[in-house]
Parts: C-alpha cells; structure tokens; sequence
C-alpha cells in the first residue's frame, strides 16, 4: 500500500513538473509570435522610425532645453559658475577614486575599466568626429580642471568625463562606499545637465559613454577578479606579514590559524645552527 501511495505521489509530481514546463513553453512562444509580428510590422510599415527628415544632426535634448542654453550663452558669469561647479566636483570625485585605489584598493579593476574606457574613447576620436552644435558654451572659465577639457573640439562621442563618472560611481558602489557613491552619483547627473545645456556633448555621446562605461566596468571586475586580484592580494599579504628584523635569518613562511576564520602568516627564524 506504501508503495502504491509513493508512486501515486511520484506520478503526480512529474504530471505538475511536464504542467509547469509546458506552461513556461506557450508563454515563451506567445512571446516570441507578438515580438517577431512587430519585427515583421515594423520593417514592412516603418511605424516606429522616426518621419523626421533631417539635414544633419537633430538632437531632441537640445529643443527642450533650448531656452536655458539661452539663457547661459546671455549670462556669462552663470555659465562659468556652472563650469566650474560641475567640474570642481568631477575633479574631486577623480581625486577620491584615486586616493581610495592607492591607499586601500584590493583590486584592479577600478584602473582596467578607466583604462580600457580612454583608450577606445582616443580610437573612436581618431575615427569619428561630429558636427560641433549650435548654441555650443563650452568655453574656459577661468579656472582650469583635471578632468574636464575645456577646448572647441568635434569629438564628442562618446563623453569621457561622463564615463570617467559612471566608472568612478560603480566602483564606490562595489567597495561600499555610498557616501561617495552618493557624491559621485550626483556630480555625474549634474555634469550631464551641464553638458546638455551648454551643448558639449549630444544625448548619444552621454547615453553611449554611460552604457559603455558599464559594460566595461562589469568586463574588467570580471578580468580583474579572475586574472590580477589573486595575484595583487597575495603580494600585500606576504609583504605585510615580513618582519623586516627577521628578514635576515629566513625567508620561509608558513601558515597558522590565529582563530577559526583568519589566516596569519608569519616569519619563522630558523636556528643558525642547522642553516
């Protein structure tokens, strides 16, 4: 009778499993029918492109906010107020970022995902070059900066200090810093604002630079944790176990449990008798 009951019981768990499944099936292919008839839809009508005919660049962002880029090209000390906030603020989230991965960074990843950034930003520079904007306001304001570039200049895409931000914002994020994730959050939403204004960059230079920023920050955690974290954490450690007194009689190091969950490792002086 047992056994009659556990196979009755077996028989209607797989019967719920094939249920749930074939559900998880006709859900998908409805799907996948409504997706693939807008695809179909769409390339034979043309519903959801733009009707628009334009002549060289139509940035959107720039019609809506024309009346305070106005409002900067006629006052002259607002627009270098501006400048010189946002990017005092970017300067000093770039000095954060900096002081924090010399003095407590355990890995690579924040350098990697800068690096990585720059150099396709100099190879798209050299590639592509745009159609400076009208109304643009990006002029010096009196007060230089380390981060933000101030010269007339048609490469504009993608947007390095909005990038260098987006970077510098995940990275406080991953290090659990919110104080400066927070700072950094909110200085990369201002310099958006006063790029947009001021015309320095276009939305798709700001959009791409924050999408690519973070794909390449996830890229290089993933190269760096897998690759250069090992190998930079091991360093520290041995160089911060080393008694510099005790360098003299060994350099043979073994490992013992101060407790249950931290490993220390420590010099070991050999006797001189037995070298």
């Amino acid at each position: 009778m047992l056994i009659e009951n556990e196979t009755y019981n077996n028989n209607n768990q797989n019967a719920d499993e094939n249920w749930n499944q074939m559900k998880y099936i006709i859900i998908r292919s409805g799907v996948v029918a409504v997706a693939l008839t807008g695809i179909i839809l769409n390339t034979i009508f043309g519903f959801a492109l733009p009707s628009t005919v334009v002549d060289c660049v139509l940035d959107h962002t720039f019609v809506w906010t024309s009346e305070i880029n106005a409002f900067f090209h006629n006052d002259t000390m607002s627009k270098y107020a501006l400048l010189i906030i946002s990017s005092l603020f970017t300067d000093l989230v770039f000095i954060a970022i900096a002081y924090t991965w010399i003095s407590q960074g355990k890995s690579w990843r924040v350098f990697l995902a800068l690096f990585t950034f720059y150099s396709f930003d100099i190879i798209m520079q050299l590639l592509f070059q745009i159609k400076i904007p009208d109304g643009y306001e990006m002029v010096y304001p009196g007060f230089p900066s380390i981060v933000v570039g101030y010269m007339r200049t048609t490469t504009m895409f993608y947007s390095g200090p909005i990038g260098f931000l987006m970077i510098s914002t995940l990275e406080f994020w991953k290090i659990n810093n919110f104080y400066l994730f927070a700072i950094s959050l909110s200085t990369m939403t201002l310099q958006i604002l006063t790029r947009n204004f001021l015309r320095a960059d276009y939305i798709i230079d700001i959009f791409s630079a924050v999408v690519i920023a973070h794909y390449l920050f996830m890229l290089a955690d993933e190269v760096s944790s897998k690759y250069l974290d090992n190998v930079n954490n091991e360093w520290f450690r041995l160089s911060n176990s080393i008694n510099i007194k005790d360098i003299e009689y060994s350099d043979l190091y073994t490992g013992e449990h101060d407790n249950q969950d931290e490993k220390q490792y420590t010099l070991v002086k050999k006797d001189k008798k037995e070298i």
